[in-house]
């Protein structure tokens, strides 16, 4: 049996950049109801939901489209944490009805660093900062969501997504927390 609504979506880092873009695509051109995640900038994300909510409608007037508007909300989760991640997708499932169906990992964290100063870049609370967000928060992520992924392919195969983004600075050395360490001759190399 189908769960009535919209498809939901939930994209971390949503409320800015990139995540917005998408966010944007997911819920104006694609119906979808929407969940952006964001750390510290309530402003933002509040500001950017109100403009979604606007442009729908915008595009659907006050009619019956509008009534069946899709939802969109912003909820405030550290996703460097793995029990704020936990939290997020529940929170996000529940108030799209009992379903996600496309989960957007695009969150990310670095602190930028004296690239050419070796001893600048040795601060163990942004290594472990950076590791947590960049490389375990979408396995988190993953695996936090996979239930509801997995409903979602039971409702209509193939129609559950999941995508993480990632920076170039993991291929182009910039300063970065974690660029300093991954960025070797053979590593550098292999990025083009």
């Amino acid at each position: 049996m189908a769960t009535p609504g919209p498809k939901v979506a939930l994209v971390t880092g949503g409320s800015a950049g990139l995540g917005a873009a998408i966010a944007r695509v997911l819920a104006l051109d694609l119906g979808m109801s929407v969940t952006i995640n964001y750390h510290g900038n309530a402003e933002r994300a509040n500001a950017f939901i109100q403009e979604l909510q606007e442009a729908w409608r915008s595009r659907h007037g006050t009619d019956e489209a509008a009534a069946a508007a899709p939802v969109y909300r912003a909820i405030r989760a550290d996703v460097s944490k793995r029990e704020e991640i936990v939290r997020l997708v529940e929170e996000t499932a529940t108030g799209g009805g009992g379903r996600l169906d496309v989960v957007i990992s695009n969150f990310g964290w670095t602190r930028l660093r004296n690239f050419s100063d070796l001893d600048d870049g040795v601060d163990e609370d942004d290594w472990d900062r950076c590791f947590e967000a960049n490389v375990k928060a979408p396995l988190w992520l993953f695996h936090a969501a996979k239930r509801w992924l997995e409903e979602g392919n039971a409702r209509e195969a193939g129609s559950a997504v999941f995508v993480s983004t990632a920076s170039t600075a993991g291929c182009k050395p910039s300063g970065s927390s974690l660029v300093r360490l991954e960025v070797g001759p053979s590593v550098f190399r292999s990025c083009y």
